[in-house]
Order: C-alpha cells, then sequence, then structure tokens
C-alpha cells in the first residue's frame, strides 16, 4: 500500500457512515472533473480513482454510483463513456481531506519518534505501512487497496503469527528473528494513543470506521443495486474453537468483546450460532493442555488462553470447571452442536471435492498440529457441501448459505492458494476472497454491522483487539525468556517458588523491553535478573499501594454509607417524633387523672342535681373538691404512677407497631434505631417516663 491517500481515503468514509455510496460518488466526482480528459471510460475511472484515493473500486459499485451522479447531473454517460457536465468545486472536499493529511503526518512522526526509543529508524512510509498492518490485521485492505495481490495478501495475514505455529516452533527450538516485532512496537504505540482522548484516537477510529464500511459493502453481490441489510434468518454460523473460548470469557477482555457483539448481531438479525463436533473436541483439548502445562509448571504458549490465566486467580480450577460447563455455557447462550451430515455419492460428484485433496495441501503449507489441520479442513469442506457448492453471497439469503466463521485470517489465505494451485477442481473455482464457505469474524461483522447505532465504538474494539495481538511475543522472546528463567532459578534460591509461567507476564515483556530497548544481545541473565529485581519491588510497592488504597477506599465508602444512613434515619425520625395521634389524648388523660376525675364528678354531680331539683350547685362540686383534697394529700403522685405503669407499655406497643407499618423500604434495616429514638425524642411520652420513674432519696444510703 504505497499510496500516501489510501488512509486518509478510509477517515472520509467515517463522516457519511449510513450511506458510504455518497463517499464514493464523490471521490468518482473528484476523478473525473479533476482529469485532464473530459470522457473517461470505466476502466480509466477505476484507474484514476485507484491513483488517486489507493483504493480499487469494484465494478458494481462503481455502476451504481455513475447512476446516481447521473441522475444528479454531474455526468453524462454515453456508449460506457463518462463525461462530465456542470461545475464542482473540490475545495471543501479538499480541505476536509487536507485536515486529516495533516492529523496523520503529526501521528506518523510520533510513531517514528517513539520507534526511534527503541533503536528503530523507520521513514513515513515505511511507518505507515506498518501503521496499517496492526490496524488491518483480520486484511480487510485486501478488497480495498490490493484487490487481487495474492502477494499481498500472505503479507497481511501473516503478520501475527498464528498459536499453533509459535507453539511448534518453540518446541522445536527454532529461535530465527528479532526479540521484538516491528508490530510490537506499533500495537504498543497505539494501545498508549486509545488510552486517552486526542485527536489521534479519533482519526484511528476514522480509518477503522472507513476500513469497516467499506469491507461491508465490498460484501455486496453485484446484482444489488443499493446498500442492503444482510438476510440471514436461518442461516447457520459455525464458529471455530477460539471464537467459542472468546465467547466464553477464555481471552484478553477486547477479543471477548467482539466476539459477544458479532454472536449478538448473527442472532439478532435471526441467524443460528453453532460448531461442529470436531470444534467441541478441539476446546476440551484446548482446556486439557492449558491444564496440563500449569500443572507441570510449563509457560502456556497460546497467547489468549495466557491473558485468560493473567487475570483469574485460581487458573487451575477455574479451568475444570470451564472444562466441564462450557457446553451448558453454550446452550444457554443458545449455541449448539450440530452434526455433520451424511452426503450421498451423487451428491459428493455434483457439489463436492476430495476432502484428502485439501487436507494434504494444507499439511503441505502450514506448521500446525495435524489434528488442528484435518479439524480446518473438514470444517471448509463440510461448509462447502452444506451450502451446495452456492456462493453467490458470502452467507444467508433466502437460500440459508451457511458459512464457517474463523478468527484465523491464514485459513483465509490458505482456501483462495488452495482454489489457485487446483483449477481442474471446478467446484471451488467461483471461490474468491468475498465469496467462500469461510469468513473471518471481522469481516462478517462488518457485513452484518450498522453504523448508525454503534459508529465509534465497534471500530474502537476492533483497534483494541488488533493492537493487543500485535503485542504477541516472538519465538525469540519465549525461548530465550525460558532458558533464562530455568538457569536464575538453578542459581539463585529466591527464585525457586517463582513458577516459570509468570515469567511470561505482559508486565516482564513490557520491562525487559524498557531494559534492552528491543536489542536480543541486550538481553543477559544479569539484565533479566535486575529486570525481574524490579518488577518483584515495584509488583510489592505496588500491592502495599493498593492495600492503602482499597483502606482509603473502605473508609470513604464507610463513611459515604454512615452518612446515607444518618441521613435515612434523621428524616424517617422527624416524620414520627410528636406524631402519637390518639395515644397523645390517652397519655395526657392518665398524666392529668385528678382533672379528668373532678371534672367527670362535677359533670355527673350537676346533671343529678338538675334531675333531682336541687338548685344548689355548690353542692356538686364537693366530689372535685375532694379528689383535689385527696390527691394533696398523697405526696408520690401513686395513683398517677399507676396508671401510667400501666398505659405507657401499651402506647409506645401501639406506637412501635404503627411506625413499623409505616417505615419505606430504605428505612427497613434501620428498624429498631428509628423506632427507638422517635420513641424517647416524643415529648409526651418522655414527661410520662419520667413520672413513672422511682426516684431514690439520696439520705437513705
Amino acid at each position: 500500500m504505497k499510496n500516501k491517500n489510501a488512509l486518509i481515503s478510509m477517515a472520509c468514509f467515517s463522516e457519511s457512515a449510513n450511506n458510504p455510496y455518497a463517499v464514493f460518488c464523490e471521490y468518482i466526482k473528484y476523478s473525473v472533473y479533476t482529469h485532464a480528459s473530459k470522457k473517461l471510460t470505466i476502466s480509466e475511472i477505476q484507474k484514476v480513482v485507484g491513483e488517486e484515493f489507493g483504493i480499487y473500486l469494484p465494478y458494481h459499485i462503481l455502476s451504481n454510483c455513475l447512476k446516481i451522479l447521473e441522475k444528479e447531473k454531474s455526468i453524462q454517460i454515453t456508449d460506457h463513456c463518462v463525461t462530465r457536465i456542470g461545475q464542482y468545486d473540490s475545495s471543501v472536499f479538499e480541505r476536509s481531506r487536507n485536515d486529516y493529511r495533516n492529523i496523520e503526518s503529526s501521528l506518523i512522526e510520533k510513531l517514528r519518534s517513539f520507534a526511534s526509543s527503541y533503536n528503530k529508524n523507520w521513514n513515513d512510509e515505511e511507518a505507515r505501512e506498518l501503521l496499517t498492518k496492526v490496524l488491518d490485521n483480520q486484511g480487510l485492505a485486501y478488497d480495498i487497496f490490493f484487490h487481487d495481490n495474492d502477494k499481498a495478501l500472505n503479507t497481511l495475514n501473516d503478520i501475527i503469527v498464528d498459536d499453533d505455529t509459535l507453539e511448534e516452533e518453540m518446541e522445536s527450538g527454532e529461535s530465527d528473528g528479532p526479540l521484538y516485532r516491528d508490530e510490537y512496537l506499533v500495537g504498543k504505540f497505539i494501545k498508549e494513543i486509545i488510552s486517552t482522548d486526542n485527536i489521534y484516537k479519533d482519526y484511528l477510529i476514522s480509518i477503522c470506521t472507513g476500513l469497516m464500511i467499506c469491507s461491508g459493502v465490498y460484501q455486496l453481490p453485484s446484482s444489488k443495486a443499493s446498500i442492503v441489510q444482510a438476510q440471514i434468518r436461518g442461516s447457520f454460523f459455525f464458529f471455530d474453537t477460539k471464537l467459542l473460548l472468546r465467547f466464553i470469557e477464555c481471552s484478553g477482555e477486547a477479543a471477548i468483546s467482539a466476539t459477544k457483539e458479532l454472536v449478538k448481531l448473527i442472532q439478532d438479525a435471526g441467524g443460528v450460532v453453532c460448531y461442529y463436533q470436531h470444534t467441541k473436541e478441539e476446546i476440551e483439548y484446548a482446556f486439557d493442555e492449558t491444564i496440563r502445562k500449569l500443572r507441570l509448571n510449563l509457560p502456556v504458549l497460546d497467547n489468549e488462553m495466557r491473558l485468560f490465566i493473567s487475570k483469574t486467580k485460581n487458573p487451575l480450577a477455574i479451568l475444570r470447571a470451564k472444562r466441564s460447563s462450557f457446553v451448558q455455557e453454550l446452550s444457554a447462550a443458545d449455541i449448539f452442536e450440530k452434526p455433520t451430515n451424511d452426503y450421498t455419492e451423487q451428491e459428493m460428484l455434483k457439489y463436492g471435492f476430495d476432502l484428502s485433496t485439501l487436507r494434504q495441501y494444507m499439511h503441505q503449507n502450514l506448521l500446525w498440529k495435524e489434528k488442528t489441520i484435518d479439524n480446518d479442513a473438514l470444517s471448509i469442506w463440510e461448509t462447502h457441501m452444506r451450502r451446495r457448492a452456492n456462493y453467490d453471497d458470502y452467507c444467508g439469503t433466502s437460500k440459508r448459505l451457511d458459512v464457517f466463521v474463523t478468527s484465523n485470517t491464514r485459513l483465509i489465505s490458505i482456501a483462495l492458494e488452495f482454489k489457485s494451485e487446483k483449477p481442474h477442481m471446478d467446484h471451488i473455482q467461483s471461490w474468491k476472497s468475498n465469496r467462500l464457505p469461510i469468513i473471518t469474524d471481522f469481516r462478517l461483522m462488518c457485513r452484518l454491522w450498522s453504523p448508525a447505532s454503534e459508529a465509534g465504538r465497534v471500530p474502537l474494539m476492533y483497534i483494541s483487539e488488533n493492537a493487543m495481538a500485535a503485542l504477541r511475543p516472538t519465538t525469540t522472546y519465549l525461548n530465550r525468556i525460558r532458558t533464562l528463567a530455568i538457569e536464575l532459578e538453578k542459581t539463585t534460591p529466591s527464585y525457586e517458588k517463582i513458577s516459570l509461567p509468570s515469567f511470561f507476564d505482559d508486565n516482564v515483556s513490557d520491562a525487559i523491553l524498557e531494559t534492552t530497548k528491543g536489542n536480543a544481545d541486550a538481553l543477559d541473565i544479569s539484565t533479566f535478573a535486575t529486570t525481574i529485581n524490579e518488577l518483584i519491588e515495584l509488583k510489592a510497592k505496588e500491592q502495599e499501594e493498593q492495600t492503602l488504597q482499597a483502606r482509603d477506599e473502605r473508609d470513604r465508602a464507610q463513611e459515604e454509607l454512615l452518612n446515607h444512613k444518618n441521613i435515612i434515619v434523621s428524616d424517617a425520625i422527624a416524620r414520627f417524633t410528636d406524631k402519637l395521634g390518639w395515644r397523645y389524648l390517652v397519655l395526657w388523660f392518665a398524666k392529668n387523672w385528678s382533672f379528668v376525675f373532678a371534672f367527670v364528678f362535677d359533670v355527673v354531680f350537676l346533671i343529678l342535681s338538675i334531675v333531682t331539683g336541687t338548685s344548689d350547685f355548690l353542692y356538686a362540686f364537693i366530689p372535685s373538691l375532694v379528689i383535689i383534697i385527696l390527691q394533696k394529700c398523697v405526696s408520690s403522685n401513686c395513683i398517677q404512677k399507676l396508671i401510667l405503669k400501666y398505659i405507657l407499655p401499651k402506647i409506645e406497643a401501639s406506637f412501635t407497631k404503627h411506625i413499623s407499618a409505616q417505615l419505606h423500604k430504605i428505612e427497613l434495616p434501620y428498624q429498631n434505631e428509628i423506632i427507638e429514638q422517635s420513641i424517647s425524642n416524643t415529648k409526651m411520652i418522655k414527661e410520662c417516663r419520667e413520672l413513672t420513674k422511682e426516684h431514690v432519696n439520696p439520705s437513705s444510703h
């Protein structure tokens, strides 16, 4: 990808995410109106757009765009030639493109400066190429930038060595190559850029948005006249081992999120996510191998399993639990096993090709485990048969075309290479990059994804996943660290308790990079021991800081909880204090019994005197006078105490029940405190309690 405008061209698509044809039309119009000739053929337009914008424009997209431009009277089409008519002001488009160009230039300069600190002296073209490789780890740019250049496809697909190849190379002791790949530095740079909000992060998101939009549009069948949603209802999507492990969260966070997003897109559109029986066996094997290596204190070379282990406190127990329950976990998400079919000899002749030939070809060209190759070949062949050799579309449609979904881009290139090597196999000659029995997970997401709802989040997820993939260690690094760790354990007793997998931690890799600046010769036993010691001290310090931070957070949380509780309790107490209702009258009568009784007797005697005709009302007040004199004679107020001691507990119990019934849900945990405070703060109850107290005479002691 030598064209300096290619990434900028992708960024421009983010401005019209919901109508990518608008951007394609702008590119065509610009090319037609700025060309020296007023009349261009279709193939000439494709060539001019490619030279100016660095992208290949498929015929079906070009044809649709020309119809749009002709309808708006920007061009005229006669005898397969395009003639420009009217006027075109390119200044607005140029300003937007120059803004992106300035940002990209600054970004490339920052990347070069970052790389130079690790003794890498890249020019602008090399830095841009590496940035593109990491941003497009999934190979989306193949159709957009390179089209039919098979060499370019293989270059893109081999950027990150797959785990199977890595393990085979390490077991064989091969250590050719650098300590850190150039892509590692780019991944590290991208990770730093996207960790904060800035114009460079926005630009990277715009590039990836453009890549995803173009990839989705390029997958449209040639017969479609406009952009349509993929029709996948009832179609089966057979996930590979790695994707299923990601879905059950045995990977890094970015890969997990991306896979769950894809499953949601498929299921929301009515598609069915499933897997073959041999894929289930591969998952079981992946768990068994990881458990075996942990038990034997060996490094786990599968990068995604390593990421999963690094964030798990008790990995062996968790792995065993996952091993026994992953089928149920997948079933709960409506992901089920589908058996392979039995095909008749007639079907084999009509649609098939020789499975053993594909297996043999893959064994010759891949360094993976034999069983892995056999299973991948079976998945490709079985899916080809299920769709009856129909490649009118990638997947779905009314014919329910099934597809095998993989995270391994190398399988895409090996399928295309197999087709090229076997021209006599008629049933596979319709295979091409956008029409295969196999598809990468992210290329499928581009087809199903709607920028209208997830314009920024999904591309950022894609960037994060690719940056993490670029941070994968090399075989040279893994072998060197294993050798040094074993040597260090033998010579220094204090390292015996450190398990070998711990030396393959990302923090160790980053620390060694900073110490050696990527120079393999600088990594010896002394440097390694110093780096590990610094990490141990740093980890201890971080642990102490985390403990202090956790303690501070706990104290803050407790304080906030206490404040929250005090507010709830005080509000409730204010709501109930002195709100006795009818109980207030009962206590008042009990407290003032003498006056109440005197009044009652006075009324009764008054009524009797009127009824009997006695005119001397003085006698009516004699009973009240007697009660008052009686009260004065009894200095201890014993009658009042007796009445209150009987009534007050019943009133308090009634008031308690009333408060309990009126408490809000949030107040229930503090019920006892609210009731106690509400009762004790109620003035009438306080007075009655005071009256019932037994006052002790100090002189009696």
